[in-house]
């Protein structure tokens, strides 16, 4: 469905002014008495097929959903696009993983820059519908400038005035270039039924999502989550999993995402130390470009993520199997170029 702006009705408006007030002190109320509820650990299974870990014992939790991603040329247009494939690819297996309760109730919108050639959009427009709508109840696909502020300004516009969008909705703010494990998505859900924190953010900085204390943190809260431990963290960005009703009572906050550091000391400031929390080890990382084998210096960035995983590889593996979809949007890659020095 293609939609070049949202629809914002009058009685909405008026309905999410006056609560959006009354809530938000109860929000930040709720942020610093963070529950402290604590679940035991699981043993882990090893799909020896895709060598992801799972669990048998997963509670059946049922949450709205909204995802949220932006989408942008980047400046290397070739490998950027591959890295875009690779991102959008593993979100679809990441919905994939949901029960068809939970998909039922899972809505994604994608905003595609202008700045996409006609053809890319509409090869881009095609394979977002096919990776996506088998696995949302509602996937919408739209056009937006090729401007942070402003494509992040609409989207803030479009989460506010959209009534698909319920206040205990949770909100999944994606980037393009975020790279996740496959049960990221079905982990945090469960994380926000158990625990109800107020943000999440799974791509950190490495240094954040570990057991080291850092300079920045003063003191960190450590709880038990379904199958990995979850830690407060301090934040540098503002591209978080939250409530409808927090994201509102942060709005004036997060309005400015370039400004990571100083959003996160605001939020601190409003809500305590454990607003925001991060799995160890994290169920994803961000990349600047989809490094081919002989791109990478094995030395640099060795620990990219907590505990470290080799994300190049992972990325690269989910282009080969999205290679195998009709929608494909980009010229295929030679399998030896993707994995072979």
């Amino acid at each position: 469905m293609l939609i070049t702006k949202p629809m914002i009705p009058f009685t909405f408006q008026n309905r999410l002014k006056s609560i959006s007030d009354l809530v938000k002190q109860d929000v930040y109320n709720n942020c610093k008495s963070f529950s402290q509820k604590s679940h035991s650990l699981e043993p882990l299974q090893l799909n020896n097929h895709n060598n992801q870990f799972f669990s048998h014992n997963r509670t059946i939790t049922l949450e709205n959903i909204y995802l949220l991603l932006r989408y942008s040329p980047r400046v290397d247009d070739e490998s950027g696009l591959y890295l875009q494939i690779a991102t959008s690819y593993l979100l679809s297996q990441n919905l994939q993983q949901l029960s068809i309760q939970q998909q039922s109730r899972t809505r994604i919108a994608i905003f595609l820059s202008e700045n996409y050639t006609n053809l890319t959009y509409t090869r881009l427009e095609q394979w977002f519908k096919s990776i996506y709508e088998p696995y949302t109840s509602v996937t919408h696909i739209i056009r937006i400038k090729n401007d942070n502020q402003a494509s992040w300004e609409f989207m803030i516009n479009y989460i506010k005035y959209n009534e698909e969008i319920q206040l205990d909705t949770i909100l999944f703010l994606l980037e393009d270039d975020y790279i996740f494990e496959v049960d990221m998505l079905s982990d945090t859900i469960e994380f926000f039924f158990s625990h109800n924190p107020c943000f999440v953010q799974q791509t950190d900085n490495s240094d954040r999502c570990t057991l080291h204390m850092n300079e920045n943190d003063g003191g960190f809260t450590i709880v038990n989550g379904k199958t990995r431990l979850w830690r407060s963290i301090f934040s540098t960005t503002v591209t978080y999993a939250c409530r409808l009703k927090t994201f509102l009572a942060f709005e004036d906050i997060l309005i400015y995402p370039e400004n990571g550091f100083e959003s996160h000391r605001k939020i601190r400031d409003r809500a305590g130390d454990v607003a925001i929390f991060c799995a160890i080890p994290s169920y994803g990382t961000r990349l600047e470009a989809l490094l081919l084998p002989n791109e990478i210096n094995s030395t640099a960035e060795i620990d990219n993520a907590a505990y470290y995983k080799d994300w190049w590889s992972f990325a690269r593996h989910a282009v080969s199997e999205a290679q195998k979809q009709e929608t494909f949007p980009a010229p295929k890659v030679n399998e030896q170029n993707l994995f072979i020095k």
